[in-house]
């Protein structure tokens, strides 16, 4: 018998962009729920349950129960093991959709916590205090460059677009093959190429600036001074018109607008922000 044919990777990104089109829409009806129903005080408390739950609410009447999700039925590919001839068991699926869902929110929650009790801790020696803090920051910083490094390696050979597939072992057939042509996708790896090209200069600069940081301060502290926490971190002046988000984050009112035109993160956390829910702050010093 005969194996089914692998997805390629167009297939399978379309259907990674298909379905996030469709969670955030998902994310944001769950939101105003939740807003109409508690107030933006429990929003602001319980916004990142907010969004992990609505993820795993997607994923649970689709991978989870054994369906397709809308973006995989829209490319027609399905979800295998490795032999691309069963599908994923259940556990396989459950472990998905949590790591799809609040994976990396997880982590990154986990990372916040630690930092704080180590920055609070009072027993530590301060030498050891700064290296540790200094292995939690390094270690944040790095998620991204792992994630793109990931997807440069998809770009370049087709087969896991999420790092947690590849760890799990679940790939992509298509259900439909005569409706996609084995053709050589170059495109993909000149892609790959850019990414990896954009991941070495960005980490060089990353790791020059660490190492400049380090060199001129040989003690440096993790508290903010009076000065540097009145200025904006977009235009590193002093803040005017000086706005909150809802991750708690201070800038210029007119610097985080024009930042989420283009960008619905907060440059600080990466927290996904709307601009209605920026809040200026009246006579804030």
């Amino acid at each position: 018998m005969s194996v089914f044919v692998a997805a390629g990777p167009a297939e399978i990104l379309r259907a990674v962009q298909k379905d996030r089109i469709l969670l955030d829409l998902v994310e944001k009806q769950v939101a105003e729920l939740v807003l109409k129903i508690g107030g933006t005080a429990v929003w602001l408390r319980y916004r990142q349950i907010v969004q992990v739950c609505s993820r795993f609410l997607y994923y649970s009447f689709t991978t989870l129960s054994g369906f397709q999700t809308l973006g995989e039925e829209y490319t027609n590919i399905v979800e295998v093991d490795v032999t691309l001839k069963r599908i994923p068991t259940f556990l396989q699926r459950l472990l998905v959709a949590i790591a799809e869902s609040a994976g990396f929110t997880f982590l990154e929650t986990i990372l916040n916590k630690l930092h704080r009790k180590v920055s609070e801790n009072c027993h530590m020696q301060d030498d050891f205090k700064r290296k540790m803090l200094t292995c939690i920051d390094v270690t944040k910083s790095m998620l991204p460059f792992l994630i793109h490094f990931h997807h440069a390696i998809f770009y370049w050979n087709g087969t896991y677009y999420d790092m947690v597939k590849r760890i799990i072992g679940i790939r992509y057939i298509r259900s439909k093959p005569w409706l996609s042509k084995d053709s050589k996708l170059y495109g993909f790896k000149i892609l790959s190429a850019i990414t990896l090209l954009h991941l070495s200069i960005s980490g060089t600069h990353f790791v020059h600036n660490w190492i400049t940081k380090h060199s001129v301060n040989e003690t440096p502290t993790y508290t903010v001074s009076s000065k540097s926490s009145s200025n904006c971190p977009l235009c590193l002046e002093s803040r005017t018109n000086t706005s909150c988000t809802p991750c708690g984050h201070l800038y210029c009112w007119y610097c985080i607008l024009n930042w989420l035109q283009t960008n619905n993160q907060c440059p600080i956390c990466r927290d996904i922000i709307e601009p209605n829910r920026i809040v200026p702050l009246l006579n804030y010093y």
